[in-house]
């Protein structure tokens, strides 16, 4: 991709743009200070490498954290030193070469689970739940329902429109674990089809194989019209070609209102 773009570059004719190949943990220092670096995939922690090539008073946009679970974070270098600002949660490839070699935590693929299924732990302005992607098209990210109360996650639309979901990526082996509890509260309002009758919300899981091909989906739902808090469970099957799988919350596409709390993931042992 980088010779292409190279080639691309030269045959519009500009020369102020310069493509190199190479482990972006180690930057570029022989061009460096950099007056802005922007990371496009994510390490564990921030490279040492790129925060030295910051010029004082530079600018840094990178994605940070665990294989699934990572912020978007905001830098600037301050008097030698880094200050963050948390933007929000999200969910990059990881950054290869020196930084995934270096990778303290890694998921266990033989215990998937469902991290903040509870949605207490929030991040950035406005808050939104840590774990979860792709939220900007819903109104409410994450209110307490009363004082001191639960957190929960509300998602409207009104009138029809995209199929709107909320996904977290979870690390699955269908040769270690062949079936999974799902568990969820959920509670609906005025809920009708969308655009078409299948577009009801639900809780979906996708699974993938290696090259990330979808090998199969199962979940909870659908729902529809108005009801209180209820817990749904269900067991469900794990392709043996699994290895990964993408969890999905959302109307889909549906009318109406839906709150979720307390989702849980549990690997069902034989």
């Amino acid at each position: 991709m980088a010779h292409k773009a190279a080639k691309v570059l030269e045959k519009l004719r500009y020369g102020n743009v310069h493509v190199k190949a190479g482990d972006g943990y180690q930057g570029w220092p022989e061009h460096a200070p950099f007056d802005k670096i922007i990371v496009t995939c994510s390490p564990e922690k921030v490279p040492p490498a790129l925060v030295e090539q910051l010029r004082e008073g530079g600018r840094m946009v990178i994605p940070v954290g665990q294989r699934y679970q990572q912020t978007l974070y905001l830098l600037k270098k301050s008097d030698g030193k880094l200050v963050s600002e948390a933007l929000q949660p999200t969910l990059f490839v990881p950054m290869t070469g020196k930084a995934e070699a270096g990778r303290e935590v890694l998921p266990d693929p033989s215990k998937p689970t469902i991290e903040n299924g509870g949605f207490e732990s929030v991040e950035g302005d406005p808050p939104r739940p840590t774990g979860w992607h792709y939220q900007r098209q819903f109104e409410d990210c994450c209110k307490q329902e009363r004082a001191g109360g639960p957190a929960i996650r509300r998602l409207q639309q009104r009138p029809a429109g995209p199929q709107q979901s909320c996904p977290a990526r979870i690390a699955v082996d269908g040769r270690k674990v062949t079936q999974l509890q799902l568990s969820a509260r959920v509670r609906g309002k005025d809920i009708r089809s969308g655009q078409s009758p299948q577009q009801l919300p639900g809780i979906i899981i996708g699974f993938y194989d290696e090259h990330r091909a979808m090998v199969g989906e199962a979940g909870l739902g659908p729902w529809r019209g108005t009801f209180d808090w209820q817990t749904e469970s269900k067991r469900l099957n794990i392709p043996p070609k699994a290895r990964e799988a993408i969890l999905r919350i959302g109307l889909l596409g549906a009318v109406g209102e839906i709150s979720f709390d307390d989702i849980e993931l549990k690997p069902v042992r034989k």
